[in-house]
């Protein structure tokens, strides 16, 4: 039991574990679900047995785009809010320095860029499309949209709820 224990203090002391966790953590990881969930019931409406929708590759593209989209939009959110953050919640993973600047907009990138290719490879058009437009206004919200009353509240819940229509 000692040699099990010192292998759990080795895992949480070691830095690659707690950089992926502090990733995790600017991702917000724990909204993959839901947002699993809202994408398995749009699929459902379009392929109402279990059969159909799970063979979709359509199904699998929207829902690999819409999880990258997701947390890239928290990823870009803590990166413009960094000074709010710093006061509101210093624990964030930009404010304690977990994770860099240049990591996170590398990351939101990546997750943005994956979101669009897959969209571009393996869905429809204007599906396509419709990704672009969502990153677009994914990446104005917060410096610009999130300040505006109204704006903010009808671009959060356009986006929030087509994503069972996508």
């Amino acid at each position: 039991s000692v040699h099990i224990l010192k292998n759990h203090v080795d895992i949480v002391n070691n830095p690659k574990t707690n950089k992926i966790t502090n990733i995790g953590k600017l991702m917000r990881i724990e909204s993959v679900l839901p947002t699993s969930l809202l994408t398995f019931m749009g699929g459902w409406i379009s392929y109402p047995g279990l059969g159909g929708l799970l063979q979709s590759s359509a199904f699998w593209a929207s829902a690999f785009a819409t999880q990258c989209i997701m947390t890239g939009s928290m990823v870009i959110n803590d990166i413009f809010d960094r000074s709010i953050d710093a006061i509101n919640h210093p624990e964030r993973p930009l404010v304690d320095g977990s994770v860099s600047l240049m990591e996170a907009i590398l990351l939101a990138i990546g997750l943005f860029g994956s979101a669009q290719l897959v969209a571009l490879r393996f869905l429809p058009s204007p599906l396509p499309q419709f990704v672009a437009i969502v990153i677009g206004t994914l990446v104005l919200y917060t410096p610009v949209f999130k300040h505006i009353p109204f704006i903010k509240n009808l671009l959060c819940s356009s986006i929030v709820a087509s994503s069972v229509a996508f």
